[in-house]
């Protein structure tokens, strides 16, 4: 992933970001794969596709 919010947050040791250029973006194999262990280990992975689905989902990250 491209971010890393590293505060834990609810059920979380931190959250990942990875960004995508618009709704056309899409998450690789590779990335899918390392989201999943993250997932696995306890992070909350998101993918966001403009500024304003970052600023949304973060905030909720934050609100945990």
């Amino acid at each position: 992933p491209d971010l890393f919010i590293a505060t834990p947050r609810g059920k979380y040791h931190g959250c990942y970001v990875e960004m995508k250029n618009g709704k056309k973006g899409k998450v690789s194999d590779n990335q899918k794969e390392r989201m999943t262990q993250l997932t696995k280990e306890g992070y909350l992975c998101l993918v966001c596709h403009d500024f304003e689905e970052f600023e949304r989902d973060t905030d909720n990250y934050m609100s945990l």
